[in-house]
């Protein structure tokens, strides 16, 4: 991710195909992020009747090691209590602080490795490394989500 010039505002990995494509580009929360492509009337149903891919690389990602340690520090920290899933899968979720206020609204992924990453908030990264550790790789990975009722069929489609 670079800085774009004159603005300060951070670009996502995936800038020069959002700008290939069309995108109505605009300032979110430090980032310049496409807002639109065909229009927001037609993008909000096309989530609502079939699939829409959206870019969230302004998202945070807190990677945390691998070991019983991590996993204990983070069953401790959570609302939900993360042995529920095992490595591979993701869960939703709240991080809490030292007094049981809530942080950030999270979703943390157990990965494969054993390592996890939580995804906070994109303004609440610094804070989430304050409460529980970690490495902010915010920059060394692009996030796409897909929403929409055939979301699992169209991604299904092009990864069996």
């Amino acid at each position: 991710m670079t800085t774009a010039t004159g603005d300060d505002l951070r670009l996502s990995p995936l800038d020069a195909m959002h700008r290939a494509a069309g995108a109505k580009m605009a300032p979110f929360g430090g980032w310049d992020m496409p807002l639109e492509y065909s229009g927001a009337v037609a993008e909000h149903q096309a989530c609502r009747d079939d699939a829409a891919a959206f870019d969230v690389s302004h998202l945070g990602t807190v990677a945390l090691p691998a070991g019983d340690d991590t996993v204990e520090l983070v069953r401790s920290t959570l609302t939900n209590d993360i042995t529920r899933i095992a490595p591979g899968r993701a869960q939703y979720t709240h991080l809490l602080d030292e007094h049981g206020g809530v942080v950030d609204d999270i979703i943390i992924w157990w990965l494969p490795s054993g390592e996890m990453h939580i995804m906070p908030n994109a303004s609440n990264t610094s804070r989430v490394i304050e409460v529980i550790g970690g490495i902010d790789i915010t920059e060394s990975r692009a996030v796409i989500a897909v929403q929409g009722p055939a979301a699992k069929d169209r991604l299904s489609a092009r990864w069996p």
